[in-house]
Order: C-alpha cells, then structure tokens, then sequence
C-alpha cells in the first residue's frame, strides 16, 4: 500500500526493501525501486538500481523500458546495449525453443 500511495522518503524505502529482500520479494524490491525513480527522474543511480531490480526479477520487458528510458533521458550509449540485450533475451525466451531468427 505504501508502494501505490507514493512514498518516497529514503529512510521508510530502505526498510521496506530490506524487508522484501528477506522475504525474497523481487518484484516487490523493483516495483520500490520504479516508484524512487519516477520520483526522482533525474536520479541516473535510481534508474539503474530499477533497471538491475528489473533484471533480478526476470523481467525483460520492464528492463527494456528503462534502458531506453535511461538512454533518452541520460543520452549514454551503454543503455542502448542494455536495451538490446534484454531484446534478445526476450526474443530468445519467447522462440519456445525453436532458436532465434534476427
């Protein structure tokens, strides 16, 4: 409820991912780590900590979304690898073992 209500003081944050990572909630650790971001759009460190919550959880789409949002806002190549990589992994997951055709 704290995550959907906008909470974004740092100190109720920490607590909160350190909770979810002892109950191994990822998903929960990146939907706190999406929520610091969108509040701090600027923060280039929170963006990336969203980003490698995102990968932690598996979740090519979500990281496709912020690398390319990293890369427009922050303008540096290595988002766009990032970006494309979790294409690939999308691609690859998604061919239902039939292999990847680029």
């Amino acid at each position: 409820e704290m995550i959907s209500s906008g909470v974004t003081d740092e100190t109720i944050m920490s607590y909160l991912l350190d909770a979810f990572d002892v109950m191994r909630n990822y998903e929960r650790i990146a939907l706190c780590h999406e929520e610091m971001a969108k509040a701090n759009p600027n923060s280039r460190q929170l963006a990336e900590r969203t980003f490698f919550a995102w990968l932690k959880q598996s979740n090519p789409n979500k990281q496709q979304q912020w690398a390319m949002r990293m890369f427009k806002q922050f303008g540096d190549v290595k988002y766009l690898h990032w970006f494309v990589t979790a294409l690939l992994v999308q691609a690859d997951s998604d061919s239902n073992g039939m292999g990847m055709v680029l």
